[in-house]
């Protein structure tokens, strides 16, 4: 009986290694280039918006459904590797998108069912093994360092994304299947976090809809959480709108492998910042850093932006440093309040709101860009995104 507890233990703490490591194949090469293949086929800036626009409608309308079924039916084990599943099968419309734009949503529209199986999965996995092995302090620890293996991760398929620029932009498609096979190759040495089985037993449309109703009451008795997540929307919405169109703004100055070569070393950079914010949290506290980080880098942003020269591409990876402490430190204070029954719900009820605002604000910097410029758009974007600072502050005076 000991030894069978001991080996369970043993596998909940492989959880533990594995997760950096899935993290590390989140974000293939064609992440990068994605904005860029997209343009190189519709040579419009709101046509490639619109395939991300694509990706998030479909991540709204999947986004509950999915994140009940990690809780109630899959696991976090199946729930992953559908999502890979779902990615492969992106990735291949991608491919015949040269032939024709309607291919090109349709991949968007599976990769935001794949983004909605992924969303707050492997960060609740993560969170789920270290409760089994009695760790449950050590998760900022462990989620600092899967998100420095994330931007690591990133780095060196920038680097593969820019040599296959050198050949042929369109082989990137074929470089990035590759990247999704081993991370579904690495799901399947996952331990599942909780007993599936058990949960079949509830299986009716009842039980589901108290399950959702659970999530939501929390929502609505925790002020603080509200008030946090709302924020959270907002930011992780326009930075994501940014960085996606942003990419373009760097070809204005500089050649597709030297964008991949720039994003590469500040993903490493950014790597070490996320591999060592537990360290930096503790000693300076995680609403001051935060807050310091977003000041710092939303105003080099606007600079960059507002005055356009060769060298904004290089202050703005310089700012894109804080990135990994950031996102550390927002997803602790959402973990701080969640329910541990309803974690992976809980993150799908915010990625569902943000997936809205974000499939919005992405559309507009796109249009914007086509009718104006593009540096204008992403001023205007950055703009937004500094007057959430003041919301933080008000809302965390007290703490």
């Amino acid at each position: 009986m000991i030894y069978k507890e001991m080996k369970i233990k043993s596998s909940f703490e492989r959880n533990i290694k594995i997760c950096p490591f899935l993290s590390a194949f989140t974000f293939s090469p064609m992440y990068l280039l994605a904005i860029i293949y997209f343009f190189h086929i519709t040579d419009s800036y709101l046509l490639a918006a619109n395939i991300f626009v694509a990706i998030k409608i479909s991540n709204i309308l999947m986004e509950i459904p999915t994140g009940v079924i990690s809780d109630r039916y899959l696991g976090r084990k199946g729930t992953y590797l559908c999502g890979q599943l779902f990615k492969i099968f992106a990735y291949i419309f991608y491919l015949f998108g040269l032939f024709n734009y309607i291919f090109l949503l349709i991949g968007g529209i599976l990769e935001g069912v794949s983004n909605s199986f992924h969303s707050g999965n492997t960060n609740a996995l993560l969170y789920d093994s270290t409760q089994k092995v009695g760790k449950v302090k050590a998760y900022r620890k462990s989620l600092a360092k899967a998100n420095g293996y994330l931007n690591w991760g990133l780095g060196i398929g920038s680097i593969i994304a820019g040599l296959v620029s050198l050949i042929n932009i369109n082989y990137i498609i074929i470089v990035s299947l590759f990247y999704i096979l081993i991370g579904l190759f690495l799901g399947l040495f996952l331990k599942e976090t909780f007993d599936v089985t058990e949960e079949h037993k509830e299986n009716n449309v009842r039980s589901n809809i108290n399950h959702l109703k659970e999530a939501c009451h929390l929502f609505i008795v925790n002020k603080k959480l509200r008030l946090l997540s709302i924020m959270s929307i907002l930011r992780s919405s326009l930075v994501y709108s940014i960085d996606q169109i942003g990419f373009i703004f760097y070809r204005k100055f500089l050649s597709v492998m030297q964008v991949t070569l720039l994003f590469s070393v500040s993903s490493f950079f950014v790597g070490i910042s996320a591999y060592y914010s537990d360290r930096i949290l503790k000693k300076h506290g995680i609403l001051k850093t935060f807050l310091g980080c977003e000041l710092f880098a939303t105003t080099v942003n606007s600079l960059a932006y507002l005055f356009p020269t060769i060298a904004s591409p290089f202050v703005i990876e310089i700012s894109a440093n804080v990135m990994g402490i950031e996102d550390v430190a927002e997803n602790t204070l959402l973990h701080d309040n969640f329910s541990d029954k309803q974690r992976a719900t809980m993150e799908s009820l915010i990625s569902i709101v943000g997936a809205g605002f974000y499939a919005i604000f992405v559309s507009l910097v796109g249009y914007m860009a086509d009718i104006w410029s593009i540096e204008t758009a992403l001023l205007i974007a950055v703009l937004c995104r500094l007057t959430i600072i003041p919301l933080y502050i008000k809302n965390f005076k007290k703490d």
